[in-house]
C-alpha cells in the first residue's frame, strides 16, 4: 500500500494565498515582484490549459534567477505530485538549475509574490477561446525577420524532444513552441496555440511545423532560406543560393513538398545566378 504525505500551508501577503504540495520544499519562498514577460505569457496559457481541461492536475514551476519557467499537467490520483515533479524536472532542463513551484493547479504557491505581482498574472486574457487548428497553407503570407529567428530557435530546442509544434501568428510578430518528452500531445498542441494568441493579441495563429519539420510545402518554403546562420553578403551570392537548393532537396527527398514545388523555386533560385 502507497502512502502519499502532502503538507498544506497558508501564506499571506495583502492577498490570502492558499494551496496544497506534495514537498514544502519545492515552493518558492523569496521575494518575487517580477517575472518575464515570456514567463507571464507561459503562465497564462497554463491557466488557460487547465480551465479547459478540468479533470487533471498542473504545477507551474520558476528559478527566479535564469529566469526559466516551465510547467505540466498530469491526471490521475498522484497527478498532483505527478506534475509537480515533471514541471521543476522541465524547468531544469530548459536552463534553470533552482527552480521552486509558482502555482500549483491554478493558485499561485509562491509564498514571497508580490500583491501587484499576482494581479498581473491572474489578470483574465481576453483571447478568443477558439482552439481550432489552423495550418499555414496556400502560402498565407511572409515570415518576420523575428519570426524566423524564432523558428531557428526551435529547431535547435526540437532535437532533444519527442514531438514539438511550432505556431505563427497572421500579424507577423510572434511565434509560440511546444516541447513534450512524450508522444504526440494535444495539450502541447493547446498551449503552444494560445501562448501565440497571447502573444499577438489574439491575432489568429498558425500551426507552421511539427516535430522539427515544416507541416506542408507551403511551410516548407517559406523557411527555406532561413539556416540559422549569419546572412552572407552579396560577394558569397552563389553559396547562398547552394544552400538553398540543398536545402530544398532535403525537403523534396523527405516529402515534404512536392517535385513540382522542387522544380519551381530551383528555377527561380537559379536565374538569380
Amino acid at each position: 500500500m502507497k502512502i502519499f504525505l502532502k503538507t498544506c500551508f497558508t501564506g499571506v501577503m495583502a492577498i490570502v494565498v492558499s494551496g496544497c504540495v506534495t514537498n514544502s520544499a519545492d515552493v518558492g519562498t523569496t521575494r518575487l515582484d517580477d517575472v518575464s514577460e515570456a514567463t507571464k505569457t507561459l503562465y497564462q496559457s497554463y491557466r488557460m490549459t487547465l480551465k479547459k481541461n478540468s479533470n487533471v492536475s498542473g504545477a507551474f514551476a520558476y528559478d527566479e534567477v535564469l529566469k526559466a519557467s516551465a510547467w505540466a499537467t498530469r491526471s490521475g490520483v498522484d497527478g498532483r505530485s505527478a506534475s509537480s515533479a515533471a514541471a521543476l524536472k522541465s524547468c531544469k532542463k530548459y536552463g534553470g538549475s533552482n527552480c521552486k513551484i509558482l502555482d500549483q493547479n491554478g493558485r499561485i504557491v509562491w509564498k514571497g509574490v508580490s500583491a501587484s505581482l499576482y494581479n498581473q498574472l491572474t489578470k483574465p486574457t481576453s483571447v478568443s477561446t477558439d482552439s481550432t487548428i489552423y495550418k499555414f497553407e496556400n502560402n498565407l503570407f511572409d515570415l518576420s525577420d523575428k519570426q524566423k529567428r524564432g523558428y531557428t530557435s526551435y529547431i535547435k530546442h526540437s532535437v532533444s524532444q519527442n514531438f514539438s509544434v511550432f505556431f505563427v501568428s497572421e500579424d507577423r510578430k510572434s511565434t509560440s513552441s511546444g516541447f513534450s518528452d512524450g508522444t504526440y500531445s494535444t495539450a502541447v498542441l493547446t498551449s503552444a496555440l494560445n501562448s501565440c494568441k497571447i502573444k499577438s493579441n489574439s491575432s489568429r495563429c498558425y500551426l507552421f511545423a511539427e516535430n522539427g519539420k515544416p507541416i506542408n510545402s507551403s511551410a516548407a518554403m517559406a523557411i527555406a532560406n532561413v539556416s540559422g546562420k549569419p546572412a552572407k553578403t552579396s560577394s558569397d551570392g552563389n553559396d547562398t543560393i547552394s544552400t538553398k537548393l540543398k536545402k530544398l532537396k532535403e525537403f523534396l527527398d523527405e516529402g515534404v513538398i512536392t517535385q513540382n514545388d522542387y522544380n519551381k523555386k530551383k528555377e527561380e533560385l537559379l536565374s538569380k545566378l
